[in-house]
């Protein structure tokens, strides 16, 4: 198995997936891996103890982060959250010149700041239009972006896809 809990309710699956568990005990993704396979969903399964996680947020269209939401989706039948334009390259499996296995998005957001069962989610337009941060418990998921502007003193750690950061 290769997941850590992080602390707060988040956990990380290869330093490039991270799942929130919620107050009411619900299950959130943030991302998916290009290369995702079973052992990945094992990893879910047992951080979840078996409940399906209800949503996946997408953080961009980016290969790296949605190439494997397909295989969510199919497998757990979890609905796909991402933010408008990102949202129809997502559906046509196409982002930035590279393609991968479209996926259905169920919840498409719009706006600068949005807000998914406490889980607050800035448009921050980087690397992508559609691009969202996603701020919880003194977590901030970045997905691809590489250029912060300040969120805020709560702000602890900066996870992405190439792991997470103490700030």
């Amino acid at each position: 198995m290769t997941f850590a809990y992080l602390g707060n309710g988040v956990y990380t699956i290869d330093n490039e997936m991270y799942i929130i568990n919620t107050y009411e005990n619900n299950f959130f993704i943030i991302d998916s891996k290009e290369n995702i396979g079973n052992s990945e969903l094992m990893d879910i399964l047992e951080i979840t103890k078996g409940k399906k996680p209800m949503y996946l947020f997408l953080t961009s269209c980016c290969k790296s982060v949605s190439g494997g939401a397909w295989y969510i989706y199919k497998t757990l039948g979890t609905r796909i959250i991402a933010h408008y334009p990102d949202s129809v390259n997502i559906r046509h499996g196409e982002c930035n010149n590279l393609t991968y296995t479209p996926v259905n998005v169920s919840v498409e957001l719009k706006g600068y700041i949005n807000y998914v069962d406490n889980i607050k989610v800035i448009n921050s337009k980087v690397p992508t239009s559609g691009s969202v941060i996603i701020k919880w418990k003194g977590f901030l998921f970045v997905g691809n972006n590489k250029t912060l502007s300040p969120y805020g003193n709560e702000v602890k750690y900066v996870c992405g896809v190439n792991g997470c950061i103490k700030v």
